[in-house]
């Protein structure tokens, strides 16, 4: 049996959304890829042909929960949000700059960094605070990368991760 643990990836990581870290983060986040597939049928199949799957979709999505609630973040997480003098209120209106690149970088137990990417990603979380006594807000979000038509919608980067 091999033991070796140098690859295992630590749970622990920065999230940023752009090239801006979010902050701190709690239960910090959860990386999911979601895969849909249909088999070509035909007749006289015993079970799934070799060569009849089909991809159909693929969503890639990060999960992650935030406590620096600035009126940046705000803006900057949730659509159709806009600052208005530090007045926090919706527009209504999705822009092109609420699909965000965000990232989580971490590193695996050896120390060689590992970073994951979601392009254009949006989220339809909404905003909830539980207004506990003696606890902190915290605001969970999942963003999930859409598809522009030219760019890979998620990447998983091994090793020396640069810019």
């Amino acid at each position: 049996m091999n033991n070796d643990y140098e690859s295992v990836i630590l749970g622990y990581g920065e999230i940023s959304i752009g090239t801006t870290p979010i902050g701190m983060t709690r239960e910090n986040g959860q990386f999911t890829v979601q895969r849909t597939y249909h088999q070509i049928k035909r007749n006289g199949a015993k079970g799934i042909d070799k060569g009849s799957m089909i991809l159909d979709e693929e969503r890639a999505k990060l999960k992650f929960s935030f406590l620096e609630l600035s009126k940046e973040n705000l803006v900057k997480v949730f659509p159709g949000l806009v600052d208005e003098s530090g007045k926090v209120s919706p527009t209504f209106e999705i822009k092109d700059t609420d699909y965000q690149d965000i990232t989580w970088t971490g590193k695996t137990k050896k120390g060689d960094a590992i970073k994951i990417e979601l392009k254009n990603a949006f989220n339809q979380s909404n905003i909830d605070w539980a207004l506990i006594e003696k606890d902190e807000i915290k605001q969970e979000v999942e963003f999930e990368a859409t598809y522009d038509g030219t760019t890979k919608p998620y990447s998983i980067t091994y090793g020396t991760i640069g810019g």
